[in-house]
């Protein structure tokens, strides 16, 4: 009887840490489209995408040249916006 007590107890701590542990989860990936000017030549997209692509915490980023835009995809613990730019 002491046992299936104890496999019980043992059972519900498992389930108010995985509940909890949900709880705690925070998604930090954002998306930002940003206005590109500076974009003088169909090279450019490729030079600012490498770019941010080192900068930690960018997970993506997409310069389009026809757009003068960027997408980028980044983790807001680490980058925020004005270090993008």
């Amino acid at each position: 009887m002491r046992i299936e007590a104890m496999k019980l107890v043992l059972v519900g701590l498992a389930m108010i840490g995985i509940f909890l542990s949900s709880e705690h989860v925070r998604v930090t990936e954002q998306t930002v489209t940003l206005d590109v000017e500076s974009l003088t030549c169909s090279l450019c997209p490729v030079t600012v995408r490498k770019a941010l692509e080192k900068a930690d915490g960018v997970t993506k980023a997409t310069v389009s040249y026809e757009l003068h835009q960027a997408v980028i995809i980044y983790d807001d613990e680490i980058i925020d916006i004005p270090t993008l730019i």
